[in-house]
């Protein structure tokens, strides 16, 4: 599995509120509208240090 089909997985699981979708936007440094685009494919190649910062965003919560 490559990582953005990883982090999308994760994100479905862990971001269930728009509140959860702005805060973590707001730690990895990007739009709430640059992620919506990506969860719906709307963006081919989002950059691997986006993708990258979101996951590791991501695992952390998950951990926590």
């Amino acid at each position: 599995m490559d990582l953005l089909t990883a982090t999308k997985l994760l994100a479905g699981r862990l971001l269930t509120s728009r509140q959860d979708i702005e805060r973590a936007s707001a730690v990895i440094g990007c739009t709430t509208r640059w992620y919506d685009k990506v969860m719906r494919g709307d963006i081919r190649d989002p950059g691997v240090r986006r993708i990258q910062a979101l996951h590791d965003y991501l695992t952390a919560r998950k951990a926590a």
